[in-house]
């Protein structure tokens, strides 16, 4: 959302649909509840006024999304040299790498996924774009309030930890115990654990769960 605000990206949401996101995006951009945009109760208690605030700020955006699932390898970067020819696209989000499909169906998802994550890096390089591919983690990942994910924790697949050039993991205590105070309530860590070109560490985060974003500590 913030990089589309200044230069053109393109989301390949496997995961939600386009009305999913566009109702993200209004409750982001126009800090409102995203329940309350789901469900607006005929029309008491939305704030209408920050919806239209938002709709307004989204027309200013340079965002392509496409939503169809189950993709392979070459039928997204069919999609990304298409949306670097006509709206010139800098940065392609791929939500997520677990719903890419494999060119070979035989092959165990291992090989699969690191056919995947080679063809992302090399679309990266062809194109002269970022690539930024959600993945997700090992369930153990999860167990410790206190212990941040690491690039093991990565499911099904090595390739992605030697692929990447920047990996970034997030954690919120308060989902592994519950019973951590309401200090906890709004907390996110987030660890850089991989940074080819410079260096690695942590940053403190908020999370607004009703708005669906992130924002400064």
């Amino acid at each position: 959302v913030h990089m589309a605000q200044e230069r053109p990206v393109a989301m390949q949401s496997m995961e939600m649909s386009k009305e999913e996101v566009s109702a993200r995006l209004t409750a982001m951009l126009g800090k409102v509840s995203l329940s309350m945009i789901k469900r607006p109760n005929n029309g008491s208690g939305l704030q209408w006024d920050r919806v239209v605030e938002s709709l307004e700020k989204a027309k200013g955006m340079s965002l392509t999304l496409s939503d169809q699932g189950g993709l392979h390898i070459n039928q997204i970067r069919a999609k990304a040299r298409n949306a670097k020819r006509m709206a010139g696209i800098e940065v392609l989000i791929v939500d997520y790498i677990g719903l890419m499909a494999g060119l070979d169906h035989r092959a165990n998802r291992n090989t699969q996924l690191g056919e995947i994550s080679r063809g992302l890096k090399n679309l990266a390089k062809e194109l002269g774009i970022v690539v930024i591919c959600l993945a997700q983690l090992n369930r153990q990942a999860e167990a410790s309030p206190d212990a941040m994910p690491q690039m093991k924790d990565l499911r099904d697949s090595g390739e992605i930890e030697q692929d990447a050039d920047v990996i970034i993991f997030i954690k919120r205590p308060i989902m592994a115990d519950p019973d951590l105070g309401p200090e906890w309530q709004h907390y996110a860590k987030l660890s850089v654990a991989k940074n080819r070109q410079g260096r690695c560490g942590y940053l403190n985060l908020s999370y607004i769960g009703e708005q669906t974003r992130f924002a400064g500590w």
